[in-house]
């Protein structure tokens, strides 16, 4: 592997993709890691839990949320969790983010760009990154 690039592989543990297993990729970069999931079936927390690891601050997290389904109540805690706890820049929900996305709106000062449950972003990665300044947390 490249230096600066590390692979997090991880497992669900969640009724209904149980066993499913998942990689994402940490990017160290200068204004901290961009973190780029695929829906987040091992949980979020558990995904952020190991960035932390490589470095705490993690500037870009880009992925799916897997907050589909799941009550307004842990959908606003995992929000809560982004924005306190390990003090997310920017968030680009996709796929499976679902109806998560209102809520994360209420957390991050400016709108998400997210296309929901099975939508396709027309922002490239790096359009995503330079674009960083418009979704700042408050």
């Amino acid at each position: 592997m490249a230096p600066g690039l590390f692979i997090l592989p991880g497992v669900s543990t969640t009724p209904g993709t149980l066993e499913l297993k998942e990689l994402s990729l940490a990017i160290k970069s200068p204004q901290g890691v961009i973190l780029i999931v695929g829906c987040s079936h091992p949980g979020v927390e558990h995904i952020l839990q190991e960035t932390s690891a490589i470095d705490p601050h993690v500037h870009i997290l880009l992925g799916g949320l897997h907050q589909i389904q799941k009550p307004d109540p842990e959908v606003e805690r995992i929000a809560t969790v982004l924005h306190d706890q390990y003090k997310v820049d920017l968030v680009r929900g996709r796929n499976c983010t679902g109806a998560g996305v209102r809520c994360l709106k209420e957390n991050f000062r400016r709108s998400l760009d997210s296309n929901g449950q099975g939508g396709h972003s027309h922002l490239s990665f790096a359009c995503a990154v330079a674009s960083s300044e418009q979704c700042r947390v408050r």
